[in-house]
């Protein structure tokens, strides 16, 4: 006879379903589950009464601990089988012979942690465990501290098999058991770092970048907090090519490390002065500002886009500029027209004679993408755009726009927390105060006010039709001041273009489900 309690309740005879979860006698499921939970499997009947009918009267309880004793017998019965249980000087014991598989995994964790017999009791300990303890049973306080208790033996047994077999060079089963840990419980930062560096040692950087960032998307969402430095100081090592590898059998130059990005210049046919940076090296992307705000050097000093950049720029060459008027770029100018803004795009492309590229367009500045992209079809390859629209005069009608427009001008520091708030605020205080650092930073109020009055003329509704290049359409439904309409309008505009929607509110690509997003983008430029 076995009885399973993790996963699943069941009750077999051999292949023979004798009780399962849909059995209508709940509390004499309650009492066999009660005794199968018990080391030993045996309990006196007050100790059952206690547990199963604490406000009723001893008698009253006596009688139905009885009578679902009965309800029991009667279920093994009716096949033949005889009853698992026995009653015996006032205690109920489950029969020797009854095999549970909570006992049976307890035992074999055991076995495994005392053995050096390597990964074979592991994964035979691990076998066993189907599924977290009674998962229908949530109410029972009792049942729920012996649910976390099996949950934690079994993370800590995946945790160290992995060790084994990072030891035994065999680091795609280590990962493959540590991924399974934070599947269980994505706030495990140990385990986050060690995937980490396990992807690292085996030279699969792109990986170990991407651990990183949903370590520090799950760390932000749900606690509001930044990885510890440990994490921090592993993710600089891998960064900077310093963390130990496996010896090759024939020694090769040591991995470049990678410097933080140079910024460099360039002039506009109207005589502005553009700042940039490039990273990596491939095919180009080239990445547009957040509009009338940007700070090349300031966005790469913080952690969660720093770490957004180092991503994106993979196996491609990634350009990132400031527009004019913002971060490094020429102060004395302002944004006026939507000509100005593919200008600025237009100087930054010539004077690295990108010939062909692929082109990431958001916010504000996804209408000069379009522009761009359309009147000159020859040079962009593929077009991302990223919460942005078609008519600017559709944005700048929407009530929070409005809103932030009235504080603005009242206000600039309010505006720069209160946009911050908005844009990251969940993600905890230290992203919230980066981010209005970078707000007050990127630009004045002047320019934001100048660049917000242009936003009223952007109408880039005739060239979508015109754009040739394969188009993907990203947006996050759940954005307050951003109508999820503006993404549909811009796909159905442009001809064969891919649309994809994201849970969540945060309108920054660098927060939130990022790893998601970077998927869907390398997926698209890989095509």
């Amino acid at each position: 006879m076995r009885i399973y309690l993790l996963g699943r309740f069941e009750v077999r005879a051999g292949r023979r379903l004798v009780i399962d979860h849909d059995w209508g006698r709940h509390r004499a499921s309650a009492l066999l589950k009660r005794l199968a939970l018990t080391p030993g499997g045996r309990l006196h009947r007050e100790q059952l009464m206690d547990a199963l009918w604490p406000d009723m009267e001893p008698s009253a309880a006596a009688n139905n601990l009885y009578k679902n004793l009965h309800y029991l017998r009667a279920a093994f019965a009716a096949p033949g089988l005889a009853p698992p249980l026995h009653i015996r000087a006032g205690t109920v014991a489950l029969s020797p012979q009854v095999w549970v598989d909570v006992e049976a995994f307890r035992n074999a964790a055991r076995a495994a942690r005392n053995s050096g017999d390597g990964p074979k009791l592991y994964r035979q300990a691990l076998g066993i465990y189907a599924g977290d303890l009674l998962p229908d049973d949530i109410y029972d306080d009792e049942t729920n501290l012996i649910r976390e208790e099996l949950k934690t033996l079994q993370l800590r047994l995946l945790v160290e098999l992995s060790e084994i077999c990072e030891k035994g060079d065999d680091c795609q089963k280590a990962v493959g058991l540590l991924v399974q840990v934070v599947q269980a419980d994505p706030l495990r930062e140990d385990a986050h770092r060690a995937i980490m560096r396990l992807h690292a040692r085996n030279g699969r950087r792109t990986e170990a970048i991407r651990q990183y960032q949903a370590c520090l998307d799950v760390l932000q969402r749900e606690l509001g907090i930044a990885p510890s430095e440990e994490t921090e100081a592993l993710y600089r090592q891998i960064l900077e090519g310093r963390v130990e590898q496996p010896r090759p059998a024939v020694a090769g130059p040591a991995p470049a490390p990678t410097a933080q990005p140079r910024i460099r210049y360039t002039t506009t046919a109207d005589g502005v002065k553009i700042a940039y940076w490039t990273l990596g090296q491939g095919p180009p992307l080239v990445m547009m500002s957040l509009g009338p705000h940007s700070h090349v050097q300031i966005e790469w000093q913080m952690p969660a886009w720093r770490a957004f950049y180092e991503v994106m720029a993979q196996d491609r060459m990634l350009v990132r500029y400031d527009g004019r008027g913002t971060g490094l770029s020429d102060w004395s100018a302002k944004v006026s027209s939507l000509e100005e803004v593919v200008s600025d795009l237009k100087s930054v492309v010539d004077h690295l004679g990108l010939r062909e590229f692929a082109l990431f367009s958001q916010f504000h500045c996804g209408p000069a993408g379009i522009a761009y992209a359309a009147r000159h079809p020859e040079r962009v390859n593929h077009l991302v755009l990223w919460c942005s629209y078609p008519r600017g005069a559709d944005f700048t009608s929407l009530p929070p726009a409005n809103a932030m427009r009235e504080v603005m001008q009242r206000d600039w520091e309010l505006y720069c927390n209160t946009v911050s708030f908005y844009q990251v605020g969940q993600f905890g205080l230290d992203l919230t105060r980066q981010f209005a650092h970078f707000m007050r930073e990127s630009a004045n109020q002047s320019t934001v006010s100048s660049f917000v009055d242009a936003i009223g003329g952007f109408d880039i509704t005739a060239l979508l039709p015109r754009v040739q290049c394969p188009t993907l359409v990203l947006h996050r439904r759940e954005i307050a001041w951003l109508d999820p309409d503006f993404a549909r309008r811009l796909a159905a505009g442009i001809p064969n273009a891919r649309l994809v929607f994201f849970e969540g509110d945060a309108s920054m690509p660098f927060v939130d489900n990022t790893a998601e997003v970077v998927s869907v983008i390398d997926e698209f430029l890989g095509e």
